[in-house]
Order: structure tokens, then sequence, then C-alpha cells
């Protein structure tokens, strides 16, 4: 979600073992990087329409997706990634609304952000529109000691949608 350079996606790729990973942002150049950065990683770039989600070497895509008229992708999304997200609290309601699309009303969505928010009020208009979206978890949740060297740096901010 905003994929940005593709950082948080490259991340579940590799390490989470993914079976697809699409990479969406409002902004082609955005996508671009992400697959490119992808591709120089070796990972196999292909069209939403042939990811495959049976397992096998992990393949990863690139998605158009503006949090203010989502679509829903052709694949089932599972789980929803992204970081540095919340910088606007009048647009945090719109990425609820476009993850429980993307989710279509069962999955999770974790979003890692900065411990400090970079404008107030953000993670809970993101929370309450979550639950207003019908997300049946909503919370922020601290990294536990050791995760990273300075665990005050970040928090996961967690929704999760179930049928």
């Amino acid at each position: 979600m905003g994929c940005g350079l593709g950082l948080a996606g490259l991340t579940a790729a590799v390490f989470a073992k993914s079976a697809s990973v699409v990479f969406c942002d409002r902004e082609p150049v955005a996508i671009h990087c992400a697959l490119s950065s992808a591709a120089v990683n070796g990972i196999e770039v292909v069209a939403c329409s042939d990811l495959d989600t049976n397992g096998g070497a992990v393949k990863v895509a690139g998605a158009l997706l503006d949090w203010a008229a989502p679509q829903e992708l052709s694949q089932q999304v599972d789980t929803v990634i992204g970081a540095d997200c919340l910088y606007d609290p009048d647009t945090a309601a719109l990425l609820a609304g476009a993850c429980r699309v993307l989710v279509r009303g069962c999955g999770s969505v974790v979003l890692c952000e900065p411990s400090k928010e970079r404008a107030l009020g953000c993670r809970q208009a993101f929370l309450t529109a979550a639950v207003e979206n019908g997300a049946s978890r909503a919370e922020v949740v601290q990294l536990p000691p050791g995760i990273i060297d300075d665990n005050t740096c970040c928090v996961l901010v967690v929704a999760a949608w179930e049928t």
C-alpha cells in the first residue's frame, strides 16, 4: 500500500516468503521504482493476472491504486502492508476504506509507522475509520524489545477484518 520505492513489499517477498506481492500506489513512477528494485534483486516481475498464489517462486506485480477510489484486485489479498502511510488525518479514513476493499472484508493490515506521529491524529483517524468499515480489530502495537536496536523508533498500526 503506497509502495514508494518498494521496501515493505520487497521485505515481504524475500523474508516472509509471500507467494505474491502487489505493489500499489497512485503514482506510476513509484510502482516502476518498486518493480525495478524487485527485478534488480532477482524477483520475477509479472502482470497482476499472472500472479500465482499457490506457492512456487515469489512473483511481484504492480497496480495503480488511489485511496479515494479503490478497486479490488483480481487476486484475493490476505495481508496489506505499508510503511509511512499515515501522514495526513484527512486521508487516513480513505486508507482504511481502501484496505477494506483490498482484503474484501477478510484480511489484515499492518502499517509500520514512526513512534512519533508526523501529524497528530492520523493513527486514531485510521483506527476509527477501520472500525467504521467493519474491522474486528484496530490497534497500535508496540514492538517488543530487541526487535530493533532502538525499539522506540516505530510502532505497528494493525487492523483486521474477519468474515
